[in-house]
Formats: structure tokens, C-alpha cells, sequence
């Protein structure tokens, strides 16, 4: 690998100097980065883009008995269940790299590192995303405004749980305090963060979209879905690759993570007076 300049983690920004950091460290590390998600969590994707292929026509039949059909359930059923193991993996391999590449530690070049250290963390992260995503939703259906609220102040909870292997409770209570006084600063950022991803992973859409607006437009008949059945696959496919680009907000969430620090408790500050002091060898 080529030496190039250490990205500094422990330093305190702004919201856009956190952006600005985020696609600086993705650009450096794009290609060991993307090799290990490719790797690890895209068969999940390719799997998940078959499975919607199998079951497209379902997705667009307008028949109100459909709702009560068990194909129709299993298929959703098993596109939750992979999204939901793609997303605890997304967030695992990037936290996992994102610190092996702080302790300076070449391994995070090898897949079967990331792999390694990313199964061991897969089903608790599993475990409480599922655990998380009901307390948001529950808190949104109370009323917009807490949900909104818990959702920001809580942001840094997988970066948390991973970094510093806190239990569930003391890493939403971590990520609150971090996050105390810097609720509008997080709120924009993260807004940028997912305006992003969103405006990136629409146009990985556009294809299937056009599928599905041609296949409606025909009244669903088998002959435009046989027609079409190459391209609809390409497009679902790209559809589900899409969820690569959720990299930016978690590499997004672990910079401001180590800002936050940064910012209230000078952790990068302590680590280099701790070098300072150290004996030369």
C-alpha cells in the first residue's frame, strides 16, 4: 500500500469539516474499505436482489386478497431479515476498520480480519438494532418531535457499542452525553450525511423505478415482465448495492464521535501529552 497521510480521527469539527473529513478518509481508504464490504456483506446483497427478482410480480399486483397470501408474507419476511443482517454488517465492517486503522494496525487490508472481528460483533449489533429501531419508531408514533430527538442524541450509539464495547443502556446514555450541548450541530450533520446517501442511492433507483412504472403502465402482464426480466434484474440488483453508500454516515458518525470526545474530553490531546512523556527507544 502506498504511505499517505494519517487521517486524524481526535480532532474537533464543525459540521462541515466533518463531511469534509468523512469523503477525505473514504477517498484514502476506498479500496481496502469497499473490497472488505464488497466481500463480506455484498453475497447478503446478492442474495436479497434474487429474492426480490423472484418475487417482483407481487410487488406491483394490485389484488387487495395478496395481503393474505403466505408467498407474499415469506418474501417480505426474508427481505427484512436481510436488510436488517446487511445493515449489522455494514455498520460492523466499517467500525472494526475504522479501528484497526486508528491503531495503525495493516490488518484491516486483509478481509479475513474484518470478517473475523466483524462476526463476533454481528449478532449483538443485530440484536439491538432490532431492539433500537422499535424504541425510534415507538418514540416517532408518540409524536414526531421526541422521536426526532432520540434519534439524534442517540446516533452514536453503534459507533459506542463497538468502540468502547459498552452494553446497550450505557451507550445510548454515552451518546447523550457526548451529544448534550451539540444536539443541533449533530442534527445538521447528519441531515447533510443522509440528504447524501439518499440523493445517491435515487439514482440507483431510477432503473427499477422505470421497471415498475412500464410493468404498471401494461397492467402487469407476464409478456413485459419476460421482456423486461434482464433489465429488471440488473436494476434490483444495483437497487440493494445501493446500500454500500450507507458507508458515508457510519464513517460520518464515527468522525464526529471522536470530535465529540475531542471536544469534551481532549482525548487526542491526553494521547499526545502521553507521547510526549513516553521514553525515546
Amino acid at each position: 500500500m502506498e504511505n499517505t497521510e494519517q487521517f486524524d480521527f481526535f480532532k474537533a469539527r464543525n459540521i462541515s469539516e466533518t463531511i469534509n473529513g468523512t469523503f477525505a478518509f473514504i477517498r484514502q481508504e476506498f479500496m481496502p474499505l469497499g473490497k472488505a464490504i464488497l466481500f463480506i456483506v455484498g453475497p447478503l446483497m446478492l442474495i436479497a436482489a434474487i429474492i426480490n427478482n423472484l418475487y417482483f410480480e407481487t410487488s406491483f399486483n394490485p389484488d387487495p386478497e395478496l395481503i393474505f397470501s403466505s408467498d407474499y408474507w415469506t418474501h417480505i419476511a426474508m427481505l427484512w431479515v436481510l436488510q436488517l443482517a446487511m445493515i449489522a454488517l455494514i455498520v460492523t465492517v466499517v467500525n472494526h476498520y475504522v479501528l484497526l486503522y486508528i491503531q495503525n494496525d495493516e490488518s484491516r487490508f486483509n478481509v479475513q480480519t474484518i470478517l473475523n472481528a466483524s462476526l463476533k460483533d454481528f449478532w449483538r449489533i443485530l440484536g439491538i438494532s432490532i431492539i433500537y429501531t422499535l424504541i425510534i419508531s415507538a418514540a416517532f408514533v408518540v409524536f414526531v418531535i421526541p422521536g426526532i430527538y432520540l434519534f439524534v442524541s442517540t446516533s452514536l450509539l453503534y459507533v459506542i457499542l463497538i468502540h468502547e464495547r459498552l452494553g446497550f443502556g450505557d451507550a445510548m446514555s454515552r451518546s447523550m452525553k457526548l451529544i448534550r450541548e451539540y444536539w443541533w450541530p449533530t442534527f445538521g450533520m447528519l441531515l447533510l450525511a443522509w440528504l447524501i446517501v439518499y440523493v445517491i442511492q435515487f439514482l440507483f433507483q431510477i432503473p427499477m423505478m422505470a421497471v415498475g412504472f412500464i410493468y404498471g403502465f401494461h397492467d402487469g402482464s407476464a409478456e413485459v415482465l419476460q421482456e423486461y426480466s434482464g433489465w429488471l434484474a440488473i436494476s434490483t440488483t444495483l437497487s440493494y448495492l445501493s446500500y454500500i453508500f450507507y458507508t458515508i454516515v457510519l464513517v460520518a458518525m464515527a468522525v464526529h464521535y471522536y470530535s465529540q470526545l475531542e471536544k469534551k474530553e481532549a482525548t487526542g490531546l491526553a494521547k499526545k501529552i502521553d507521547a510526549l512523556d513516553s521514553p525515546v527507544e
